[in-house]
């Protein structure tokens, strides 16, 4: 699993208007490596540790995962109403 902040609870609620972008974070314990950001298994881009990826919200329930691109990786599941 990617070690330290996944900025999303597993199971949160978003009430917050679909016109608008969640910014996605996370830390790694080598903030030189790439983190890979996909959202209901699309790829949304990458990030530095600490660094943030945008993603425009959409209504539903939507599956965050961030990768290491080496195997390891951390997934939370989210709802948008």
């Amino acid at each position: 699993m990617v070690a330290g902040n996944f900025n999303a609870r597993s199971g949160a609620t978003s009430k917050i208007p679909p016109s608008q972008r969640i910014a996605f974070t996370a830390t790694f314990s080598n903030p030189s490596v790439d983190l890979h950001w996909f959202v209901d298994e699309h790829y949304i881009g990458a990030s530095k540790s600490g660094g943030s990826v945008f993603w425009p919200l959409d209504k539903g329930k939507h599956r965050i995962v961030c990768s290491d691109g080496k195997g390891k990786s951390r997934a939370v599941a989210i709802s948008v109403k």
